[in-house]
């Protein structure tokens, strides 16, 4: 298994404040699970080499990947052809930095990568969906951050409003965030909604975008 980029190695050392799940959260027919989503779970693996989750942390990515019928979720959804999520896990607003540079060093190539093939063969017409999923410790909240679009091309332009979302989010969840709750930001053609829509669960947040 190759190892992460030589640019992200040089990031700071503390990598203490991120980690990743070696599962994602994926919702979609057959074709978007092979072209997509099984090629991201290759990729993850390489981060969560790198910023590898306590025990703690997996169970709860388990907890994420299985809380609801992701079956039952595509079957209702009308906007979108798949969607995919990266679970990730800090532990607070320290880790901001060291994420955005992650995304931009690491993530954002390796989603791309992911998309590009998917999105020539779709036929559907449909939008997809992609995501991280932050969760923070130890207050057990969620943020969502999915960009939205119809072609790499409108992917690519909405991956530029990421790091700012990050820092906002992260932000926002420490000053006023519930535990238990589900902060969601959708990028879209590359607008942003700049104050959380907030949710119960990540189920109702994933229903929000994909009807």
């Amino acid at each position: 298994m190759a190892k992460i980029d030589a640019a992200a190695s040089d990031l700071t050392s503390d990598i203490r404040g991120v980690s990743f799940s070696k599962h994602i959260l994926s919702i979609g027919p057959a074709q978007f699970i092979r072209e997509v989503s099984i090629p991201m779970l290759d990729a993850i693996e390489e981060l969560n080499e790198n910023y590898p989750i306590s025990p703690a942390e997996d169970e709860w990515a388990l907890d994420i990947t299985t809380d609801f019928d992701h079956n039952q979720v595509y079957a209702k959804s009308k906007a979108l052809a798949g969607f995919f999520a990266i679970i990730i896990f800090i532990g607070g607003w320290g880790a901001t930095k060291i994420l955005d540079e992650l995304y931009e060093i690491t993530i954002k190539d390796k989603v791309n990568d992911a998309l590009q093939g998917f999105f020539k063969s779709n036929a559907s017409g449909r939008k997809v969906g992609s995501s991280l999923l932050v969760n923070m410790e130890p207050k057990r909240i969620s943020i969502l951050i999915a960009i939205v679009g119809k072609d790499l091309n409108e992917f690519k332009h909405s991956q530029s409003q990421v790091g700012p979302v990050i820092a906002c989010a992260i932000d926002t969840a420490e000053k006023i965030a519930t535990p238990g709750t589900v902060h969601l930001y959708v990028i879209e053609a590359g607008n942003v909604n700049h104050y959380p829509l907030i949710y119960g669960s990540i189920a109702e947040a994933i229903g929000h975008f994909m009807n």
